[in-house]
């Protein structure tokens, strides 16, 4: 390598550095020249105050306010940028510090003129005019629609965008990747599926002594229901979090049959179930299969609650036959779920889903002789 070329190369590595070091400190262009001030100490308020000026201290600890009219651009060393642009307000021009939260194609630009008012905006270069978004769903739609006209799902997503930040941000950088994926937003659905249902103590011991301690000696085996319900999935400030909540009504029945010092017990139950779980969902977005993972809190309550216990005794040749009805399970049970699965986009408004989720129940009182009990739910279902 000559000379010539290594002093080029070490240049070119110098300026490479020195601009990550800027991209890492505040800035201010300065509006009459566009003349860039890396370095500075920039003095961040609320985002009213920023859209009508931003502060500097200098090296002295002294504080100097400058207007848009004198400062075209600053930025803060994390990120969050303001440019300077004059809008007609009331018939007059104004000029105010917006706040720049997306850029690539195009670029975005939010402003608070009062506590209660939002505007975005939108403009292809910083050069341009801005325009304003309509703030009324039934012109926003239509007008976001005629900017993604290019990409399908962009055009199905606008009817779901609401005008807030993260909102905006998500459906363009959905937009640029003309991504298939549709926008988080409140889901309804059916569901039905395969539940496998069985009942144990907490431990053994915890019933001796108790009404129905005989309920702690089977070796209780998962029984096959069918159930039915609801889903209503609600996303969290536009992320890739949800609530996912369902209402689920199962019917479970059960039967075993065991031995206990020298007498023989038949035991079936007969349940309905309302189950509610209520769980926190992260749903993977950016393809068209997104799994998902969820854990949260279940609630169950028996409609029905049958027991049916036979006892067998034996004394010299004879058999004597007992009957008890007494409920093995609590009517009411809380407990904790977890599981897993996936959704499948069918269409623009249709989505396929299947999950296999985990539950364990506790009575309230461990020691009131009732059962707890453990489900494994595989379900499928579908998504308005």
């Amino acid at each position: 390598m000559n000379k010539n070329k290594l002093c080029y190369l070490t240049t070119l590595i110098c300026l490479c550095l020195t601009g990550n070091l800027y991209a890492q400190e505040d800035y201010i262009i300065i509006a009459s020249d566009t003349s860039v001030l890396y370095g500075v100490k920039l003095i961040e308020s609320n985002p009213l105050n920023n859209a009508s000026y931003i502060q500097v201290e200098d090296d002295n600890g002294q504080i100097k306010k400058y207007t848009p009219y004198e400062i075209l651009e600053y930025a803060f060393h994390y990120g969050k940028a303001y440019r300077s642009f004059d809008i007609d307000v009331n018939g007059k021009s104004q000029r105010f510090f917006f706040q720049r939260f997306f850029s690539a194609q195009f670029y975005l630009y939010y402003l608070r003129t009062r506590r209660d008012i939002n505007k975005y905006y939108f403009t292809t270069a910083d050069s341009l005019p801005l325009i304003a978004i309509p703030k009324a769903k039934k012109e926003y739609v239509p007008f976001l629609q005629s900017l993604t006209i290019n990409c399908s799902q962009s055009t199905v997503n606008a009817q779901y965008v609401k005008l807030k930040k993260n909102n905006l941000k998500r459906f363009f950088r959905g937009f640029l990747s003309c991504s298939e994926s549709s926008l988080p937003r409140i889901r309804i659905g059916i569901t039905s599926g395969l539940s496998l249902t069985k009942f144990s103590p907490k431990v053994p011991d915890v019933f001796v002594g108790t009404p129905n301690y005989i309920f702690g000696a089977p070796d209780y085996n998962y029984s096959p229901d069918i159930f039915l319900g609801l889903v209503l999935d609600v996303p969290i400030a536009m992320s890739n979090y949800s609530l996912n909540t369902q209402i689920l009504i199962k019917r479970s029945k059960s039967f075993v049959a065991f031995s206990k010092s020298s007498v023989d017990y038949d035991l079936s139950t007969s349940n309905t179930w309302l189950n509610i779980p209520l769980l926190l969902r992260y749903t993977y977005y950016p393809v068209k299969v997104k799994p998902f993972f969820e854990m949260g809190f279940i609630y169950a309550r028996s409609l029905e609650n049958n027991i049916e216990l036979f006892k067998y005794s034996y004394d010299r040749g004879d058999v004597y036959i007992d009957f008890d009805d007494t409920p093995a399970i609590s009517d009411n049970q809380v407990g904790l779920s977890v599981g897993g699965g996936a959704v499948l986009k069918y269409d623009s408004k249709y989505s396929l889903f299947g999950e296999i989720r985990y539950g364990a129940l506790y009575s309230k009182k461990q020691r009131s002789g009732k059962l707890n009990v453990n489900e494994i739910f595989l379900t499928v279902g579908i998504f308005y």
